[in-house]
């Protein structure tokens, strides 16, 4: 932000000249008068603040709650605007140490951790999706006539596909289920079933449509497009098979998606279809707080998934969260707020720990990513939130409780806070101590609170 902003933060510096004699003293004002032609004080001009739409409040508490785990990214955002209200990335560092401090040996050590701190994982990183997927092939196995709310599948705890010996292992043998009881109890037979049908491109327009293979927009800290792989895609790099349209039906294989990305699809689902881009900076104001501009919602895309479809898979996610059976129940379950989402539980390539790897209790490059998404209150939401446990291992057992906390600790402590209260936007500045938590209140340069910002030639 503060590399963005810089014309806007920075300010001018102030100037007084006076003269000396030869051995340096100041001379009176009477003698430096003659000496001096033009102004001899030229005032320091504040720069600019950023009031952030980041809200204090729940950034501590999604840091809070993201503590126990070695690695985790967190987004909420509001559904009605694309607005940021949290954003985590674990772990991280603290730029303090950064700036000519930092021993040999304490760069060595952030920079052997192989859970890569200076990377953001909310934004940078992409990872596959899993489960949290399946709304893409639900999308468009109904929109394409492929598939029915009440048709039965029988789920015997693996799939074949036509012509291949291989067969694909689901979590369980759910038996006979319609669609809205695949998506409470996450049967990737069901989903593998649909995605037989309507085929890999199609899965790739629905997902293209919500935002995923390309760059959120929001431009901070890398901003990955992640990767949603076509039948072209994979002849180019050698043949296409019907397995990478399975894996790709349920999160798996080459697809790839960020935390954020996953946030504002899941908060498009929830709003009827608007994808926002994703907003961090509310405005930009004066040292005297006036407002000198006013960042409104940016619309991505506006997406024409029938009404139909959407409550078939709201109410599908609230299964999942609020009823026995579903892969978040017990987990996310809340008497605080209603909760409504989709675990994804994405498995990853088998790798082995480098000899000299420095081990991380509780976190292995083998494990499971455990993923929840969802939206609060869930028969109106107003908010959405993905919670990553980087190789975490269950989606509902170990996201799900994280994200309860954080929408819980929204809905006590921030929902109906009046805004403008201190523990509301956060103020950006030009020093920006301990960026990575964004938590503390920025306040950029105070020498002239009264003066004027920067002008128009200063703006980026």
């Amino acid at each position: 932000l503060e590399s963005m902003w810089e014309n806007y933060l920075r300010g001018k510096k102030g100037k007084e000249r006076y003269a000396v004699d030869a051995r340096g003293r100041r001379l009176d004002e009477a003698t430096a008068a003659g000496l001096i032609a033009g102004d001899r004080v030229t005032e320091p001009v504040a720069g600019y603040s950023l009031v952030l739409t980041l809200d204090a409040d729940l950034q501590r508490i999604a840091e809070r709650a993201v503590a126990p785990h070695p690695a985790a990214a967190v987004a909420v955002v509001e559904i009605a605007t694309g607005k940021v209200l949290a954003l985590v990335s674990k772990p991280s560092f603290d730029p303090n140490v950064m700036t000519g401090h930092l021993t040999k040996a304490e760069a060595k050590f952030l920079e052997d951790d192989p859970r890569k701190p200076f990377i953001d994982k909310a934004l940078r990183v992409p990872y596959p999706p899993g489960s949290t997927f399946k709304f893409v092939t639900t999308i468009a196995a109904l929109e394409d006539g492929q598939g029915r709310e009440d048709e039965p599948i029988v789920c015997k705890g693996s799939y074949q596909v036509a012509g291949d010996r291989n067969l694909f292992d689901c979590t369980s043998s759910h038996g006979r289920l319609d669609l809205v009881g695949a998506i409470q109890h996450s049967c990737n037979v069901y989903f593998w079933s649909l995605a037989e049908r309507v085929g890999l491109d199609r899965l790739a327009e629905v997902a293209n449509e919500y935002g995923f293979g390309s760059r959120t927009g929001l431009g901070l800290n890398g901003d990955a497009p992640g990767r949603i792989p076509t039948r072209a895609w994979y002849e180019q790099r050698g043949r296409f098979m019907i397995g990478y349209t399975i894996n790709g039906a349920t999160g798996q294989g080459d697809v790839e998606v960020t935390v954020m990305q996953l946030a504002m699809a899941y908060a498009a689902l929830a709003n009827g279809g608007t994808l926002f881009v994703p907003q961090v900076v509310d405005r930009v104001v004066r040292a005297d707080g006036a407002t000198v501009i006013q960042y409104q919602p940016q619309v991505k895309n506006r997406i024409d998934t029938p009404p139909e479809i959407l409550d078939l898979w709201k109410r599908g996610t609230y299964k999942v969260v609020n009823e026995p059976g579903g892969t978040a129940f017990g987990y996310a379950t809340s008497d605080v707020v209603t909760i409504a989402g989709k675990t994804g539980t994405a498995q990853v390539a088998a790798k082995k720990a480098k000899k000299d790897q420095r081990q991380i209790r509780g976190w292995s490059p083998s494990a499971d990513h455990a993923w929840f998404a969802g939206v609060a209150p869930a028969d109106t939401p107003e908010v959405a939130i993905v919670v990553l446990i980087e190789h975490g291992g269950p989606g509902g057992k170990v996201a799900g409780p994280v994200a309860k906390a954080i929408l819980e600790g929204w809905a006590t402590k921030v929902r109906n806070r009046p805004h403008g209260t201190a523990s509301g936007p956060l103020v950006g500045g030009a020093i920006l101590g301990r960026v990575h938590q964004l938590v503390a209140t920025w306040q950029l340069s105070q020498r002239a609170a009264a003066a004027p910002g920067p002008g128009p030639e200063d703006e980026p």
